[in-house]
């Protein structure tokens, strides 16, 4: 009987030692079915009588897991970040938010590889000490001394290029119109929208902005506001209760964090085969929620920060469900919508977006700086309600 629980200790642990070895190519879930696998067939012989039903057990372990490390390692190729973008400095977390970008100037130096070690690109964000992405001025700025408000995610950040690159500095020198970041990556709706309702960017400026921009990625702002993040599990909750949106406090509040949970959710398999399922169950919920963010959006870009609201819809290279079904109802209401598929056709190009990750390059975010400032000058100036001529 020792011997039995030392050869399973010592198959476990040999498992367990080599799923870390390799965990940059495994899932949690993939290890935990080799680990099983492992103990499974370290016992087997032991028990006579169950020995053909452990087998069997064993096997189809090693089935999934394989499968599982099929679908994480084919047939796209592994993009791996850097050390340098995984410093315990650069996020932080926040009471309100769940988390942002640490406060402080400094210059972060950011890494994106191929699992070969070739670099997908190599580029610097400079922080400054708001723990805003940093906009360098330029003397084309002085149309106004009000600024430009941008608030999104990654896309609004500028995720792998440089500061000179992103969206908001290149429409600030195309525009000549003082831009300032609060985008912050993985960031959904309603970190924008909380954003809003406690005046974060007061602290940052104390004036009225000239106007607030909302980056949109509709398919991804829905799963993110709906809590399913897995690095966002303490951001703000809103639902809809009797026809309004209502402040529910923190995702963790009704958040799934079981050890259980969290190996599943880590799965390929089982967020192709079975989150799928509770996604299109759950559809028409997500996107009431966030179409209800963004009018509360609007209302208090109007009433408190006494400036128009616009809404950059990202619904390319990505034309899906999702995509249409907010375009339509954002065009059937008087929030201003600037649709990317219509005003850059050109954007539905991979050419445009980085290999492996899919943000944006900076060609890209030229194109869409160019568009919003026509859109601009055709809505901003045109006697658009809350708007500073």
């Amino acid at each position: 009987m020792n011997r039995s629980r030392i050869l399973l200790g010592l198959s476990f642990g040999g498992a367990l030692a080599s799923g870390y070895a390799i965990r940059l190519y495994l899932t949690p879930f993939a290890i935990f079915c080799f680990c099983l696998f492992v103990c499974i067939i370290a016992v087997a012989g032991k028990w006579a009588r169950a020995r053909i039903f452990l087998f069997n057990v064993a096997a189809v372990l090693a089935a999934i897991g394989l499968f599982e490390l099929y679908l994480t390692v084919w047939p796209a190729p592994k993009a791996l970040y850097g050390p340098t973008y995984s410093k315990k400095d650069y996020i932080t977390k926040d009471a309100e938010l769940g988390y942002a970008i640490s406060p402080g100037p400094r210059v972060i130096n950011v890494i994106l590889k191929k699992s070969d070690g070739s670099a997908v690109y190599d580029v610097k964000y400079t922080i400054d000490e708001f723990g805003l992405r940093r906009i360098s001025p330029n003397a084309a700025a002085s149309k106004s001394d009000k600024a430009v408000f941008f608030f999104g995610d990654s896309f609004t950040f500028g995720e792998g290029v440089n500061d000179e690159d992103t969206l908001p500095q290149q429409f600030q020198n195309a525009s000549g119109l003082r831009s300032i970041n609060f985008g912050v990556h993985g960031y959904g709706p309603h970190q924008v929208l909380r954003e809003l309702e406690t005046c974060r960017s007061r602290s940052v400026e104390n004036r009225d902005p000239l106007a607030v921009v909302y980056g949109i990625l509709p398919s991804a702002h829905m799963f993110r506001a709906a809590g399913r993040a897995e690095w966002d599990q303490n951001g703000p909750r809103y639902e809809i209760i009797d026809g309004s949106l209502k402040d529910m406090g923190q995702f963790e509040n009704g958040y799934d964090s079981t050890v259980w949970h969290k190996i599943l959710s880590s799965s390929r398999i089982y967020n192709q085969l079975l989150d799928a399922k509770i996604r299109r169950a759950n559809s028409n919920a997500d996107r009431e929620r966030v179409l209800a963010m963004i009018s509360r959006m609007r209302d208090l870009s109007l009433s408190q920060y006494h400036a128009p609201f616009f809404v950059l819809l990202w619904n390319v290279p990505w034309e899906d469900e999702d995509a249409e079904w907010l375009r339509r109802k954002l065009q059937a209401t008087d929030i201003p919508l600037l649709v990317l598929s219509t005003a850059a056709p050109e954007l539905r190009s991979d050419k445009f977006f980085i290999p492996l990750d899919y943000h944006p390059k900076k060609d890209a975010y030229a194109l869409v700086a160019a568009a919003l400032n026509v859109f601009f000058e055709n809505t901003l100036y045109s006697g658009i309600t809350g708007a500073s001529k």
